[in-house]
């Protein structure tokens, strides 16, 4: 035992006094795990296909009054304005060529492609990435409450991200931090945060002085937001220091109309459309398609053959933007369900109405919980605690109640069998609603945020010795022999090597996705309720002597059983499994919603971001989420 803890305690706290070489080892899985995740992304969202639409930018009239002054932004006074003008490839150079910006604020109307340009400058990052530069990290930010510092929340996002960043350290004042939050402090992660205006509007200002107050000397980092917002955030709240801002210009209709005509299989069906565009200016259509949102959705609207394009000219709700918008938004789910994408093949449009109807109730739900990110473990949020409690008790009940009565009606007949199994049921029902009462949830991966090596190292010797002690005891009583001191102590190791294992994380480079974590959660609620099931099941079932050990199998049973599901259950799968069963039951989401979710990815209707999914642009959530949409 004292082996073991030595071992656990080295292995657990390896990461007090890394040298460079493993800090940089973390930094390059980290690098490895975003730049699997963002080329994953990039091909499914199908960003290339045909091509990548030419996206441009430029500090516009808009942009510098809400941008501080050049001296500022350069760090010198008298400095001279930057001629700060490109398209979409040739973002990375501005924030890596000699003496270029640290920091970077892109506005855009809606749809105008920020999203997409911050995945492109990522993966352009990272691939220029030398030595000892920040590794960028791509995240939306609507998930952070601008109340928790910017950094913390940073570091608590790659740490979930990347399990080997999740590893306790000791910083500089001798307290305890994830290495995370170490490299954060020093600089070693560029964020490139994603939609700042995705935040709750009355935040916007606290946000926007949250980042300045948050940024340290020399860290670099890249923010995004529509315009309008920003422009109120700022004259609420100030312009960012040291900050240049650029806005994204509307796309060429000659580009608009190339990349429909040329990326068709049919040309000749986006003739019309196309004459149009080029000579054409400022009308619904032309106003319609100068965003690259809007244009993926024309060309994939209208990509089966059968369709016909020119309703964008010819239909009623074509004589203003708005309703092409609204029609193009409209028809995305049908449109991407009734062809074949990718792998997936068709569906028919029963069942793609059916897909639009779950779409939708995901979107108002996400819209009840003010979040444009889908977290499963955080669905639970839209059940009342108290349905979940009662939900779980009455699942419990007559699953413990059926086990013991058939366990205890084996040598003692019918009687005793009804008898016991009304007894443990109830009781059982009564610790599992007491269990989750106050009850914080979520993925194991947050959680092991919170757990530093000596937490972990303590906690699995506790219980082992607890198991072990009880085991050795009650063995001893029971047989009278030195044999109770063999099996304790057994009993003590395994059980404590199995608990700080199972608070270790999995593979440190892998990127992370929903499935991973969901997978992630569910193999620590398993053993963790096999782990606690057995324990008490063994000393329920050792309690008694050898000539009553029969009459022991239903105690230990029905402790075994309450035990393990009350372990289970505070989990976040576990909870997840109730929440699925419940919005199932009311219609709101498919019983295997996983499934449901991968398929909605795979066909671009839902985007992946890290551990969470998100609609394909937030106008898509907002118009299904929208009562008064069809």
């Amino acid at each position: 035992m004292v082996s073991l803890l030595v071992w656990l305690w080295r292995k657990g706290s390896a990461a007090a006094g890394l040298p460079g070489e493993l800090t940089d080892a973390a930094l390059r899985s980290l690098a490895r795990a975003q730049t699997e995740q963002w080329k994953a992304e990039e091909t499914a969202r199908g960003i290339r296909d045909p091509w990548l639409l030419p996206v441009r930018w430029h500090v516009s009239p808009r942009a510098r009054a809400v941008m501080a002054s050049w001296a500022s932004v350069m760090e010198r006074p008298g400095a001279r304005p930057l001629s700060l003008d490109g398209a979409h490839d040739q973002l990375a150079e501005v924030l890596t060529k000699p003496g270029s910006l640290r920091r970077l604020v892109v506005v855009g109307e809606p749809g105008a492609g920020k999203s997409i340009l911050m995945l492109q400058l990522a993966l352009q990052l990272l691939k220029r990435r030398v030595g000892p530069d920040p590794v960028p990290v791509l995240l939306p930010i609507a998930g952070w409450n601008p109340d928790q510092p910017l950094d913390d929340w940073i570091a608590e996002r790659v740490a979930a991200d990347t399990p080997s960043l999740a590893r306790a350290v000791q910083a500089p004042d001798g307290t305890w931090r994830t290495l995370a939050r170490d490299l954060v402090a020093d600089g070693r992660i560029m964020p490139i945060l994603d939609g700042l205006d995705e935040i709750a509007p009355a935040q916007h200002s606290a946000a926007l002085a949250a980042i300045a107050a948050s940024a340290g000397a020399g860290q670099k980092y890249v923010i995004t937001s529509r315009t309008e917002p920003y422009e109120a955030a700022v004259k609420a709240a100030g312009s960012l220091a040291h900050a240049a801002v650029v806005e994204l210009q509307p796309l060429s209709p000659n580009d608009v109309a190339r990349y429909l005509v040329e990326g068709s299989d049919q040309t000749s069906r986006w003739n019309d459309v196309a004459v149009h565009l080029t000579s054409s200016t400022d009308t619904p259509l032309t106003n319609a398609l100068s965003t690259p949102l809007m244009v993926w959705l024309a060309r994939t609207v209208y990509r089966h053959p059968a369709t016909d394009p020119a309703q964008l000219l010819e239909a009623p709700w074509a004589i203003e933007q708005a309703g092409i918008e609204r029609h193009l938004l409209g028809k995305l789910v049908a449109a991407v369900y009734t062809t074949a994408v990718g792998k997936r093949s068709s569906r028919t449009p029963a069942e793609a109405e059916q897909a639009r109807r779950r779409l939708a109730g995901l979107a108002r739900l996400l819209q009840r919980q003010r979040t444009y990110d889908l977290a499963w473990w955080r669905l639970s949020e839209s059940l009342p605690r108290g349905a979940i409690q009662i939900v779980s008790a009455l699942a419990i009940w007559p699953i413990v109640g059926l086990v013991v009565g058939l366990a205890a009606g084996l040598d003692n007949g019918a009687d005793v069998a009804i008898m016991a199994g009304l007894e443990s049921g109830p009781m059982a029902a009564l610790f599992t609603a007491l269990a989750l009462t106050n009850q914080k949830w979520g993925h194991a991966s947050r959680m092991k945020l919170r757990r530093l090596p000596g937490r972990r190292v303590f906690v699995a010797l506790l219980f082992g010795s607890t198991v072990g002690l009880a085991a050795g005891l009650l063995t001893w009583r029971a047989l009278d022999s030195m044999l109770g001191f063999a099996i304790g102590s057994t009993m003590a190791v395994i059980f404590t090597f199995v608990t700080a294992v199972t608070f270790t994380g999995g593979r440190d480079e892998r990127a992370v996705s929903p499935v991973s974590l969901l997978a992630e959660d569910r193999t620590a609620t398993l053993v963790d309720g096999a782990m606690g099931g057995l324990a008490a099941g063994l000393v329920a079932g050792l309690a008694f002597p050898v000539p009553q050990a029969p009459a022991g199998l239903p105690s230990a049973l029905a402790a075994g059983l309450t035990v393990a599901l009350m372990y289970a259950l505070p989990h976040a799968w576990g909870i997840f499994v109730i929440t699925r069963a419940g919005l199932a039951m009311s219609r709101t989401t498919p019983l295997r919603l996983m499934v449901f979710l991968r398929e909605a990815h795979d066909r671009g209707v839902l985007r992946q971001a890290g551990g969470v999914y998100q609609f394909r642009h937030s106008r898509l959530q907002d118009h299904l989420a929208d009562p008064t949409t069809p």
